[in-house]
């Protein structure tokens, strides 16, 4: 959980550098200019040097790369251990690896076409779940809700 919160606080503050340095940065009429030199930018004007700016922006990038690479093949090697059992997170790691080493080589734009597609694929079989289990869900949904009611009564009364 502390995750969503960090990434969202990481993308607040980003985009409330890139406004504040908005007049001062003449980038964001060039077409041309790529992401990260623009974002890269607005740092180094928000911190007063501009080099700073781009070493601040390839840490950052470092890292949350890293963390990413991490946490998605535990997800997945979670999901393909309970799917398919033990034998197959061998293949799930090769085509990993493969995938994680090919990355680099490739449009930054076909890494988030792809990154997408999977991540939309991981979702087919959450909502079929979803759907399978929704009695269920119903059930726990209202149990959980007379509890919150009666703790409520409890604290005022």
């Amino acid at each position: 959980m502390i995750g969503a919160f960090l990434s969202v606080l990481i993308c607040c503050v980003t985009s409330l550098v890139l406004m504040v340095t908005a007049s001062e940065t003449h980038l964001w009429s060039a077409r041309t200019v790529d992401d990260a030199v623009l974002t890269a930018t607005a740092f180094g004007l928000g911190l007063g040097a501009p080099h700073w700016g781009a070493h601040l922006v390839r840490l950052s990038l470092i890292f949350f790369a890293f963390t990413s690479i991490i946490g998605w093949n535990y997800y997945g090697e979670t999901c393909v251990h309970y799917l398919f059992k033990k034998k197959s997170i061998v293949i799930y790691r090769s085509l990993f690896l493969f995938f994680v080493a090919l990355g680099p080589f490739l449009n930054i734009r076909h890494v988030f076409i792809l990154a997408d597609i999977v991540t939309g694929l991981m979702v087919m079989p959450n909502l079929v779940s979803l759907i399978g289990l929704r009695r269920e869900v119903i059930e726990e949904t209202e149990a959980f809700e007379m509890s919150s009611r009666r703790k409520t009564v409890e604290v005022k009364g």
